[in-house]
């Protein structure tokens, strides 16, 4: 397999969640009876992320099989596939850190749900390619909703709600 810049920013993403995971022990343990603990957050949020991230790389591994079995069927010049394809992975790429950029900022403003939801949509959409849009939509609602219930009503935890709390 050929490192594209989508691998290397996989490989990048799976460094940063070993990094925060190594971080997460210095967190106090210190809880009252009952309470997760203060590490419960964390260790989801790259839980979930390294998910993601080797989820992304299965599809990648299962698309490029898919294209090498078309490769054969298309007339597309083998010299001109190559830089197509990087300049792919460098708009998917560049895409990527503007979406976690609007992560940061709008959960701020927006709040968390309501960021989730965009950013999960966009990540869907345009870095995974999802076709459907009514896939798109069920699943940003079903993995924003199963964040909702484990963390704000089984975990007790708020999250910053932005606009909405205001309201």
């Amino acid at each position: 397999m050929k490192m594209t810049g989508e691998r290397w920013f996989s490989v990048f993403l799976l460094i940063v969640c070993v990094v925060f995971l190594i971080e997460v022990r210095n967190i106090s343990t210190f809880t009252l009876p009952g309470s997760p603990g203060a590490r419960v957050f964390p260790l989801a949020i790259i839980g979930l992320l390294a998910s993601l991230v080797i989820l992304h790389e299965i599809l990648t591994i299962r698309r490029s099989a898919l294209a090498k079995r078309k490769e054969t069927s298309t007339t597309m010049d083998s010299a001109e596939n190559p830089k197509v394809k990087q300049k792919q992975d460098t708009k998917k790429l560049v895409i990527s850190f503007i979406v976690l950029l609007f992560y940061v900022i709008g959960i701020n403003y927006l709040g968390f749900y309501v960021s989730t939801l965009i950013v999960v949509f966009i990540i869907l959409k345009i870095i995974f390619g999802l076709q459907s849009w009514l896939k798109t939509i069920i699943f940003t609602a079903l993995l924003t909703g199963a964040i909702y219930v484990i963390f704000a009503l089984l975990f007790s935890i708020r999250m910053p709600l932005g606009i909405l709390g205001l309201l």
